[in-house]
């Protein structure tokens, strides 16, 4: 059994692109799961990560054991999969990550600490559009070549954080991430 996770980025909207994410991907995975923030219901404007990652603990209690399970992340829900998988609340067997805020991440989550990025496995992708107005494209490009080399990296052209273009980005996930003996 392979099982999604999508963990979207932090405002409201976003709901409407981990929704359009499950909808393209689906068809790959015998269940999805989108994860809703509690913040979007209670009006705060930001995540609250350990209250996020403790949710997505007790989802994994639902997940049967033998499941194989990817995670695909937009922005401050890359930073969501990589604290829970440096503390060992979900073990991916892969991960796509879209628009990863490394420039924000690091000083304010991460404490200037670069640890947790020492998790990602190799079965873990980012793109990130070259020209992304809300998190530095090259920080995080550099920052993932010096901290975790064994991630793959896409440039993607664009001037916005949406990360809408799923078709874009399926010979890649397919190439990187989902196995071969998979059928498609």
């Amino acid at each position: 059994m392979r099982h999604l996770i999508i963990l979207p980025g932090n405002s409201p909207r976003n709901r409407a692109w981990g929704e359009t994410c499950a909808t393209h991907f689906s068809k790959w995975f015998d269940s999805v799961c989108v994860q809703e923030y509690l913040h979007w219901q209670g009006g705060e404007q930001w995540i609250n990560l350990a209250t996020e990652e403790e949710r997505l603990r007790e989802h994994m209690t639902s997940v049967s054991a033998d499941a194989e399970i990817y995670m695909f992340a937009k922005s401050i829900g890359s930073i969501l999969a990589v604290n829970a998988i440096a503390h060992n609340a979900i073990t991916p067997a892969g991960c796509v990550f879209f628009g990863m805020p490394l420039d924000h991440a690091v000083p304010e989550v991460w404490h200037g600490s670069m640890a947790p990025l020492a998790t990602l496995a190799p079965s873990t992708l980012v793109f990130h559009n070259d020209a992304d107005p809300t998190t530095q494209y090259e920080y995080t490009r550099d920052t993932l070549v010096a901290e975790a080399p064994e991630v793959t990296f896409v440039t993607t052209e664009g001037m916005t954080h949406d990360y809408l273009d799923f078709a874009s980005y399926e010979p890649a996930i397919l190439t990187n991430i989902l196995p071969t003996t998979w059928k498609h």
